[in-house]
């Protein structure tokens, strides 16, 4: 029982640690390396995790719950800061304003579920309504 506990834990720190390069990742895209960059990243999120920020604009409230559900917290809250980079570099062409919403639910939960407060989950929460909003 001890060593599934442990390999799932191990299996979370390496996802967490994936989605943490993916953000950093993100953050460094230029309009040169831009496409082929977020085609990678897509590919690998898919192989990763089974997760799609193209059809992050496109889901809605269930689909999304049901997505979430199925990830701990933490990579909930990596995957909306790494949606969070790309909106922020208006690279959602498709529908950025469901997105944005997506992205403050996706939040919001981590907020409600998690035992911790974050100043920077805060600060994402409070810019992402803007973009929800039309307002950036």
């Amino acid at each position: 029982m001890q060593e599934e506990k442990d390999y799932l834990q191990r299996e979370i720190e390496r996802i967490t640690l994936f989605l943490k390069t993916l953000l950093r990742r993100v953050a460094g895209f230029t309009d040169e390396n831009f496409s082929p960059e977020y085609d990678q990243l897509e590919k690998e999120l898919q192989a990763q995790i089974d997760f799609s920020l193209h059809d992050l604009s496109d889901m809605d409230t269930p689909d999304l719950e049901r997505k979430m559900m199925s990830l701990p917290l933490v990579h909930v809250e990596k995957l909306a800061e790494v949606a969070f980079e790309l909106l922020k570099k208006q690279r959602v062409t498709v529908n950025p304003r469901n997105f944005a919403r997506n992205i403050l639910y996706m939040l919001e939960h981590v907020n409600r579920e998690s035992s911790v407060f974050s100043l920077q989950r805060q600060h994402l929460i409070s810019e992402t309504k803007k973009y929800s909003r039309g307002e950036v």
